[in-house]
């Protein structure tokens, strides 16, 4: 599936640090689980949500914000 998404990860005190969703999903080995009724591997919207939540509560004092094709998005 051709898709760009792009995860802007921001803590208090540092520069935001830029991924790219599909890195994420395979560094934290989540690709195949299912979200909304797809696997994270097919991106979307509502999987991108999903990996922002997954990263924002794994992370205390992190927030990230999700890009697609250069527009933020949430």
């Amino acid at each position: 599936m051709a898709f760009d998404y792009t995860l802007r990860v921001t803590s208090e005190g540092h520069e935001p640090n830029e991924f790219g969703y599909q890195f994420i999903i395979r560094k934290l080995e989540i690709e195949k689980e299912i979200v909304h009724g797809a696997p994270l591997s097919e991106g979307g919207a509502p999987q991108a949500l999903a990996v922002k939540g997954i990263l924002e509560k794994g992370w205390p004092g992190v927030s990230v914000a999700v890009y697609h094709n250069g527009s933020q998005i949430f």
